[in-house]
């Protein structure tokens, strides 16, 4: 799919998990502003779109670090989309955004930052991740 970029605030704190093969991976969902207008009104009203993301490895242990409920991000990556069975045997299709860059817009947590943390500018890595690491 193609690559996307996305500017908002995370509505709860990422929720962290590891693969059972050690995997670091971080799920979290950030509101992104829009407005639309009404042509009845002729005015803009405010609207947000919510866009689960995922990022793996040092981008997850990074991310679980410095982001909390409403901190603002910029990211970007590529969209995708799986399916799969939930426990009660209904079968699920998801789409989010796989995370290949992330840039911390707000302050961090005051206590979650120290002098020898450089840029929070993450590098792209390769994301790809066999679909048996993928917990459900």
């Amino acid at each position: 799919m193609n690559s996307a970029n996305f500017v908002g605030r995370l509505v709860r704190d990422p929720m962290f998990h590891q693969t059972a093969s050690s995997l670091a991976l971080v799920r979290f969902t950030v509101a992104v502003n829009r407005t639309y207008r009404r042509k009845q009104e002729n005015t803009a009203k405010p609207n947000a779109d919510f866009i689960p993301c995922v990022a793996w490895r040092g981008r997850a242990e990074i991310i679980k670090k410095y982001c909390h409920k409403g901190s603002q991000v910029s990211v970007s990556g590529r969209m995708q989309s799986h399916s799969y069975t939930d426990k009660q045997g209904v079968k699920r299709f998801v789409v989010e955004l796989v995370v290949n860059t992330i840039d911390f817009l707000g302050s961090p947590r005051p206590a979650a930052r120290s002098a020898a943390d450089s840029s929070p500018y993450i590098e792209p890595e390769d994301s790809y991740v066999d679909d048996e690491d993928i917990p459900i």
